[in-house]
């Protein structure tokens, strides 16, 4: 497992949850991390931890509905870059692929701004939603195709 440590900030802009929001996951425990001096670090396992919660799963497909609707209307920030707008379902992911899908979202999303990302499991799948410019849209379907070409192989 990779040791990486992820800030705050990191958490927010991977998550697009603000600063209050996540202040409250932590409070009522549904985000765990640790303190490093004083400021809030979080490792992919505490993350994908918190992925799993019901209450961030139900916040996300909220969000990510309003997102896609958004979209549709044409309304968003930055109308001079182009957009793209892609849902994955994996159905019946097993936990290997899971953790795969996790791990490319988290390392992913690092490398770009000005995207939207909602990943949200339920029962028998889960839902990847993403709004951005072109690279990021291809880079993400790259990934994302490379977990589900693995897992069927």
């Amino acid at each position: 497992m990779d040791d990486k440590m992820y800030s705050f900030k990191e958490v927010m802009e991977m998550t697009k949850v603000s600063e209050r929001t996540l202040r409250r996951y932590l409070k009522d425990g549904l985000l765990h991390g640790i303190k490093v001096g004083g400021t809030w670090r979080f490792t992919e396992e505490h993350l994908k931890e918190f992925f799993d919660t019901k209450t961030f799963t139900s916040d996300i497909a909220k969000q990510a509905s309003e997102d896609v609707k958004q979209f549709l209307r044409h309304n968003y920030d930055d109308k001079d870059d182009d957009r793209s707008c892609a849902i994955f379902d994996f159905n019946n992911p097993d936990q290997e692929t899971l953790s795969q899908i996790k791990h490319v979202v988290m390392t992913k999303t690092r490398k770009y701004k000005g995207f939207k990302m909602k990943m949200h499991p339920n029962d028998d799948y889960i839902r990847v939603v993403l709004i951005g410019n072109f690279d990021f849209i291809c880079d993400m379907t790259n990934a994302l195709h490379a977990i589900k070409t693995n897992a069927h192989a």
